[in-house]
């Protein structure tokens, strides 16, 4: 009898340690760089069934901007530099483009360039729509001889909220611009613009003083969802009650919108990832506000969304536990990369962690044409999954910091 319930402990323990060690749905990893300086900007799928990314690039004391590709597998086939003057700043949401095979346009901190993959500059145009400040959130073709590019501007009580759009040729020639005010109780923090003309707007709202008192909410902000027309006029809102942050939105191929989301619940202890699917009518398709297996206590953020070849969803972000051991086994760092599947229905297929001991953010999900998908972030770490990083030649050590990707399958 003993060594019947001995044989049962060993199987539930080998089922429970089944369910820890879950199938890897990794393929490959890649790091370039190898700097605490190195970040993602941006990226794009190309139609060669690779990736283009855009980063900061730090090595040496150096800093440069850089756009290299990998193809599906990781492998990095070329590299480009470009000239720090080109750009006034990283950190305003750019984004870039596949025009032609090879060739690029990229909207950043005012200014759009198009170049190939040698790295020559065939165009170049300084987007000066508002006064200061401009964030570039969104570029996309709106057909095949219009660029439609959008931005937000805001300086946090100094000047009214504004969205401004722009149309150009591919040749970098202004069509048509438009700039957009919106009430002052806004505060919008990115946008999209999309194929039939319309602006896409999330951000912070400032709710109403009184409400606030009543509620004991001493933040008094909400977040909002809201398209708006080229004309200026509101199209449709979706009510928000909690002051969630926006962290990513984009349309997919069927003109819905997804958005990724941070924040908890009140008197809940950590932060849950926040997804949302929209139709382009305004109507609330999902809305998901995911608990990883680590619970309640964990801060758990989204950074990005892609649908699935199935009509899933693929979430990327980062975990932290605020309850978890350390111990030498990779996901137990300070942040690791996440990336969670759910079915059409929004239920869970599986999740997993990727990262070591440092702070590892993933902030970027990608589908090839040939439907593989590529997880894109900033990993601090040297050890445990990063065990890829750079090796510093002089010192024979791996380097700390650099951007890491992901090959990853969603079966």
């Amino acid at each position: 009898m003993k060594r019947f319930t001995a044989i049962i402990t060993i199987i539930g323990f080998l089922a429970a340690l089944q369910t820890v060690c879950a199938q890897d749905h990794s393929n490959w990893k890649r790091s370039i760089g190898g700097n605490q300086g190195s970040a993602m900007i941006s990226t794009c799928a190309t139609t060669d069934k690779g990736v283009v990314l855009f980063c900061i690039y730090q090595a040496d004391g150096k800093e440069q901007y850089l756009l290299t590709k990998l193809n599906a597998q990781g492998i990095q086939l070329w590299q480009h530099f470009f000239d720090n003057q080109l750009f006034k700043s990283y950190d305003f949401y750019p984004s870039f483009i596949e025009i032609e095979p090879d060739e690029f346009i990229l909207a950043a901190s005012n200014v759009l360039i198009r170049c190939n993959a040698f790295g020559k500059v065939k165009y170049h145009q300084n987007m000066e729509p508002v006064d200061g400040f401009l964030q570039t959130s969104c570029m996309i073709m709106m057909d095949a001889h219009t660029i439609g590019v959008c931005g937000v501007s805001f300086a946090w009580g100094q000047r009214q909220p504004q969205v401004w759009y722009a149309l150009y040729t591919p040749q970098l020639q202004m069509i048509a611009q438009q700039k957009i005010v919106l009430p002052a109780k806004y505060e919008p923090h990115r946008a999209i613009i999309t194929p039939n003309q319309q602006l896409i707007i999330t951000g912070m709202e400032n709710k109403d003083t009184l409400v606030c008192k009543a509620e004991k909410d001493t933040y008094c902000k909400k977040m909002f969802l809201m398209s708006w027309n080229f004309l200026g006029i509101p199209i449709w809102e979706v009510p928000f009650d909690q002051a969630y942050q926006p962290t990513f939105l984009k349309q997919n191929a069927n003109g819905a919108i997804l958005i990724t989301y941070s924040g908890g619940k009140k008197g809940q202890k950590g932060f849950t990832g926040n997804f949302m699917k929209v139709s382009a009518q305004g109507k609330v398709l999902h809305d998901i506000h995911y608990i990883t297996q680590n619970g309640e206590n964990s801060h758990n953020h989204f950074q990005d969304v892609l649908e699935t070849h199935d009509n899933g969803f693929l979430l990327v972000g980062n975990s932290n536990n605020l309850n978890r051991p350390l111990r030498n086994y990779s996901c137990f760092g300070l942040n690791d990369f996440l990336v969670v599947k759910l079915d059409g229905q929004g239920k869970k297929q599986w999740e997993q962690e990727w990262g070591g001991s440092e702070g590892d953010h993933a902030q970027f999900i990608v589908k090839t044409i040939d439907n593989q998908y590529i997880v894109i972030g900033n990993a601090r770490s040297n050890n445990w999954d990063v065990i890829d990083s750079p090796i510093d030649e002089t010192k024979k050590m791996r380097l700390i910091g650099c951007i890491w990707c992901i090959g990853i399958s969603d079966e």
